[in-house]
């Protein structure tokens, strides 16, 4: 067992989606363009997080749901799961499109220690909060609302948010094929979190919990034809 302070974890992603949102492009929703519903679009980022502070992912166990959108799209809006690690620390997600109004997402982390954080995005898009109390028993916290009581922004915004971020995530790859930097985010580092909800998919489809191997990328992973119970 590997060494690692961070024992639990979890991840909430609470958001909401309209319709339109998916009937607006025909790919939205669908298993071959779309990939996936909440776990491949949303929540995949904030595993990724989770994954960053607790390290490697040994086995996973899952579910999916459509509950709004079942009428209209494949894929699902809903999802939960466990996650065991290699250090032997545990997490939960807990994961949504459906939620009226959207409560952001977070991600949670405790250590051996005790001590613990959590970072708060909302509302959705905006840079995340820092909330912790990782020095004794004094909390700290940034506010957690700052501009009204749960809006629902709509996704044009929360897309211009997230601009100057890609920008610079593709200014360090060019650099990087330039040979001018290295690259932050390397290919390997970067399928952890994509290879651990195809894992919840695949632990879906068959009931049973899935272990993640050490096998080189691709790992193969049917998804289910439909989600909706």
């Amino acid at each position: 067992v590997t060494k690692n302070p961070a024992i639990l974890g979890h991840v909430q992603v609470a958001l909401h989606r309209e319709l339109s949102y998916y009937t607006k492009d025909a790919w939205r929703g669908s298993w071959d363009a779309d990939g996936g519903g909440v776990l491949m679009n949303q929540a995949v980022h904030y595993i990724d997080l989770l994954l960053w502070f607790m390290g490697e992912v040994v086995e996973v166990s899952g579910r999916i749901n459509s509950f709004k959108h079942a009428a209209n799209i494949e894929v699902e809006d809903s999802a939960v799961a466990t996650l065991t690690f290699a250090s032997g620390a545990m997490a939960t997600l807990n994961l949504t499109t459906s939620a009226t109004p959207s409560l952001g997402a977070s991600v949670h982390v405790t250590t051996d220690k005790g001590s613990s954080l959590t970072l708060l995005e909302w509302p959705e898009g905006a840079e995340a909060r820092l909330i912790t109390n990782g020095h004794g028993d004094e909390i700290e916290s940034l506010p957690a609302y700052p501009h009204g009581v749960f809006p629902n922004v709509d996704l044009r915004t929360i897309n211009d948010q997230h601009i100057g971020f890609h920008t610079k995530q593709i200014a360090n790859f060019v650099d990087a094929v330039l040979g001018e930097q290295e690259l932050l985010v390397d290919g390997p580092e970067a399928t952890k979190a994509l290879r651990t909800l195809l894992a919840i998919y695949e632990s879906h489809r068959t009931g049973q919990p899935v272990k993640l191997s050490n096998a080189p990328w691709p790992t193969v992973v049917t998804v289910p034809d439909s989600v909706h119970i």
